[in-house]
């Protein structure tokens, strides 16, 4: 507890894991490649960003992302958005978005997540499981989930639960996920959603 590590032999202080405000123009954030994020059941709060930036970019498929709490974040987007990634083609489980939230103006096929914005990319899996989310989800976007936007054909999404609002100006929406190319199992919405 107090350390994140990764397999690439970095480890970071959870408390000093800080982004600039929304008054500057980028924004600083940690992003391991191909690395397994060990959280530690860690809370990582105060992300904050206006471009689209997220906890760890893209999870690749050799990438792993566990046992990690987000809190009190704000990020505005407006392409494909998720509190832990935009795309996630690896896996993320038994983490949580405490609080906060995401808001996407992006329009046409973007989506956004508390999550990932999209899990699984074209031929590439995505697996996401036993994970939380209780932050609230605004978005212009087509596909918009409170957890995942959209997931694609070999995604896999299983024991989730949401409790954040949804709000979205989109054609998918839903509490969990927005889209899905398959089936999904075990997900349970607890937040309102408003079309």
């Amino acid at each position: 507890k107090g350390r994140i590590t990764t397999t690439n032999g970095t480890s970071v202080n959870g408390s000093n894991w800080k982004t600039v405000n929304f008054d500057e123009k980028k924004t600083v954030t940690c992003t391991f490649n191909h690395a397994i994020i060990e959280g530690n059941d860690n809370i990582i709060s105060g992300i904050r960003s206006n471009d689209g930036t997220t906890f760890a970019g893209s999870n690749s498929s050799e990438g792993v992302i566990r046992n990690l709490i987000l809190d009190d974040i704000i990020i505005s987007s407006d392409v494909n958005v998720g509190a832990f990634v935009q795309t996630n083609m690896g896996v993320i489980e038994n983490s949580e978005v405490k609080g906060g939230s995401i808001i996407c103006i992006g329009l046409a096929d973007v989506c956004a997540g508390s999550i990932a914005g999209v899990n699984g990319d074209g031929e590439n899996g995505g697996i996401i499981r036993n994970c939380l989310n209780y932050a609230i989800i605004s978005s212009k976007g087509k596909y918009t989930g409170g957890m995942i936007g959209k997931v694609g054909v070999k995604g896999i999404v299983h024991d989730c639960i949401n409790y954040g609002n949804v709000k979205s100006e989109g054609s998918y929406v839903g509490g969990v996920i927005g889209y899905s190319y398959v089936i999904v199992s075990n997900l349970t919405n607890y937040g309102n959603i408003v079309t």
